[in-house]
């Protein structure tokens, strides 16, 4: 499957992670003498969420720790948010959530970037509302200009939640395998419409990699390989540079397609010209350092085509 850009089969790669997620559940059912809801089973109108993918993963890593009593109360949440309908939404960050979720992002946050990184509370109104109706006007270039954009994000994103700044060391996005169909976006009261469609289109890429990742394996290196990345100064494992030369492609391909339509702007221009100097450092990574499976192998030059076709 050639996911190099967003007109391939979405609704088959949504299918594939579904059914995969659902006998897991089911499987876990058996080990964990529980019994589970199968409502998503066959209804189409309803999907899993960002929350069941966070109580799924804690439920798998405290079986395999041993932890049997917490491994079934994930495996009861997930039950409980059963009723979530499929509905992308937009909320901030702050205690308007509920505890389950405002938790399991800070939880992840906390885990995945090992400290490093902060995150803080969006709660002024006027913040919350800027930042909104921002990222509904990036939406809504994605939908008339990216219509197979828009086809994949409708797809794959469950919700986006607006994150504050904290400090310098702050997350400008983020998504996960762990909160799967979340995204996380940074809100600046300076930030274009422009920076905020770039960073749909960049976390909406990674969504698609991970879904893709559960099919195929992408790469062969060592996890205690890491090199310098495109975006971050820490080291990235091989694994992580991948989906970064992805999401480049992808944030490439949008911002050319953009600007046949809508013609060019400093900003636009700008921000090619950075993201296409990323491009050549991850790509020369990838080509030199990389141990890629034959589909991963195959992927990235299918992205080195779209990458060419838009210079």
């Amino acid at each position: 499957m050639d996911i190099s850009t967003p007109d391939y089969n979405v609704s088959k790669l949504t299918l594939l992670l579904r059914n995969k997620f659902f006998h897991s559940l089911k499987y876990l059912s058996e080990v964990l003498n529980e019994e589970h809801n199968s409502y998503f089973e066959n209804d189409n109108n309803h999907s899993y969420s960002w929350i069941h993918y966070y109580y799924y993963n804690r439920c798998i890593s405290s079986l395999r720790s041993g932890n049997i009593d917490e491994a079934r109360f994930c495996f009861r949440k997930i039950d409980a948010n059963v009723d979530r309908k499929l509905k992308i939404k937009f909320r901030a960050y702050n205690r308007e959530l509920s505890s389950d979720e405002y938790n399991a992002i800070k939880e992840w946050i906390e885990i995945s970037e090992e400290g490093k990184v902060r995150i803080s509370e969006l709660k002024k109104q006027n913040d919350c509302d800027d930042a909104i109706g921002k990222v509904q006007s990036a939406i809504d270039l994605i939908e008339k200009y990216l219509p197979e954009f828009y086809d994949e994000y409708s797809h794959l994103c469950d919700e986006i939640i607006l994150i504050g700044r904290n400090g310098s060391n702050f997350l400008e996005s983020g998504s996960s395998f762990e909160l799967y169909g979340l995204n996380l976006i940074c809100y600046r009261n300076n930030k274009t419409v422009l920076s905020f469609l770039e960073s749909i289109i960049h976390e909406v890429g990674h969504l698609a990699l991970f879904a893709f990742s559960t099919e195929y394996e992408l790469v062969l290196n060592s996890k205690d390989e890491k090199y310098l990345g495109p975006f971050r100064t820490s080291l990235r494992t091989m694994g992580g540079n991948y989906h970064a030369m992805f999401v480049l492609c992808r944030i490439l391909s949008a911002f050319d397609k953009i600007s046949a339509v809508l013609g060019e702007s400093e900003e636009l221009t700008s921000r090619r010209n950075l993201l296409f100097k990323r491009w050549e450092y991850i790509s020369h990574l990838i080509e030199e350092k990389a141990l890629l499976s034959s589909e991963s192998k195959e992927l990235f030059k299918s992205c080195k085509k779209v990458v060419s076709r838009t210079i």
